[in-house]
């Protein structure tokens, strides 16, 4: 009997769709499009590598350094944090610190971008957090890569999935990588299957993924990324996150569909964000506090445009 059962059990299972719960094919990277919006100001400074920068939107938010390094938010969950970058050159037998290639800093109302220069590639981190964030995603990144020969970028990270305080948050995210076709994403989950995240980027493998019979040790997510400047210098290569806060929503195949749908309106989101982020702005003469808490060379009058209500997309000043 217990035989005829698992055959039945295999026949059963043979018969179902195949690909019903598989997550779909690769994520492409996107086709290159100019990142600067005209006509909107722009502040360009020198890069003060420990001093902080803010890129926040009404879903989600990225707080970092400006050497690139940040953290991620999609609230209330904290994604990742600690997000680096390192290069290797073909026949270039140094491996170099991307954030220490830091050069310069540009922020405009509706996004930050950070340039990387070393004499062989060009870096270019552009982040952003769209004014109408589809559901479960909040904050994005890209990456435009330019090179004089073939090399590999590795982008590290710690996974976080902590809520905000003072909401209680589970123990580390347990990683797992799904493969799509010749890439994948990572999941994060938690002890609960009501709540999960994933991370994604275009055309990218997966790092270090320790087994399970290691000794413990924390190690980074890592995805690797390998640049051909011969058939990639068009390629842009956003950084696609979301959350599940259902065990529907928290399921592989609903996350993947997730990014599936960053991935297709990536540039309808940043293009919504440019369009709406810069808004004139006039303290109301009832607070005079407002007004006085200005500097008087930027206070709205005749001489100015106004405020920016997006200038939470900026960097320190000392």
């Amino acid at each position: 009997m217990k035989a005829w059962a698992i055959v039945a059990l295999l026949i059963s299972a043979a018969s179902l769709p195949l690909g019903a719960a598989e997550p779909p094919g690769d994520l492409p990277a996107l086709p290159y499009f100019v990142a600067r919006q005209p006509g909107q100001p722009n502040i360009t400074a020198g890069i003060m590598p420990v001093k902080p920068f803010t890129v926040v939107g009404p879903r989600g938010a990225l707080l970092g350094q400006q050497d690139g390094s940040f953290e991620a938010w999609i609230f209330p969950w904290k994604i990742f944090s600690h997000m680096r970058i390192t290069a290797e050159m073909k026949d270039y037998a140094v491996p170099i610190d991307v954030n220490e290639q830091a050069s310069t800093i540009d922020v405009q109302p509706g996004h930050t971008t950070i340039t990387f220069s070393h004499a062989n590639f060009t870096v270019r981190e552009t982040l952003f957090a769209p004014q109408q964030a589809p559901e479960g995603g909040g904050a994005l990144a890209f990456y435009q890569i330019q090179a004089v020969r073939p090399m590999t970028l590795t982008f590290s990270f710690t996974p976080e999935m902590l809520r905000m305080w003072p909401a209680l948050s589970d123990d580390r995210p347990s990683p797992e990588w799904v493969k799509t076709g010749a890439s994948g994403f990572y999941v994060l989950h938690l002890n609960f299957p009501d709540h999960a995240g994933a991370i994604a980027m275009p055309n990218a493998q997966y790092g270090i993924l320790a087994p399970y019979q290691e000794r413990p040790k924390i190690y980074p997510l890592q995805f690797v990324i390998h640049f051909d400047p011969a058939t990639d210098r068009d390629k842009l290569y956003p950084l696609l996150m979301t959350t599940g806060d259902t065990a529907a929503a928290a399921s592989t195949p609903a996350l993947a569909s997730s990014l599936r749908a960053l991935d297709d309106r990536f540039r309808e989101s940043y293009s919504d964000t440019q369009n709406h982020a810069w808004k004139p702005y006039r303290p109301t003469p009832r607070l005079p506090w407002s007004r006085a808490s200005i500097p008087p060379e930027i206070q709205p009058g005749p001489a100015s445009a106004g405020i920016s209500a997006a200038t939470l997309c900026g960097r320190f000043t000392p």
